[in-house]
């Protein structure tokens, strides 16, 4: 089965955060959580490939490392949610952080 989509990949950096959005061939339907998420290659062919040669990493550590490492830079989760279109959303500062330009607004 071919998949393909016309639907533009995008990726939007903002001061507080990275939003992405990809075509998606889904197999679990709502949000991503490391503690409820199970891998699958979307690609099994490519995915053995680069396994073989040593370019892949174990399947399912981007997920693992995105939850990790967003906790100890942003001390905050990612937001993942899998559909028809993939959705990560990935805070960059801590959730206490107050935002400049509501502070200059104050005044």
């Amino acid at each position: 089965m071919i998949y393909s989509s016309p639907f533009p990949a995008k990726v939007i950096i903002e001061k507080n955060r990275i939003l992405t959005e990809n075509a998606n061939k889904t197999y679990h339907y709502g949000r991503i959580k490391a503690d409820n998420f199970t891998p699958y290659p979307k690609n099994p062919i490519i995915a053995n490939f680069f396994n073989n040669i040593g370019r892949a990493d174990e399947l399912g550590s981007g997920v693992r490392n995105l939850y990790k490492y967003t906790k100890m830079y942003a001390d905050s989760e990612p937001i993942m949610f899998e559909d028809d279109v993939f959705r990560p959303e990935i805070p960059l500062i801590k959730s206490n952080h107050i935002d400049e330009r509501s502070i200059k607004s104050d005044k």
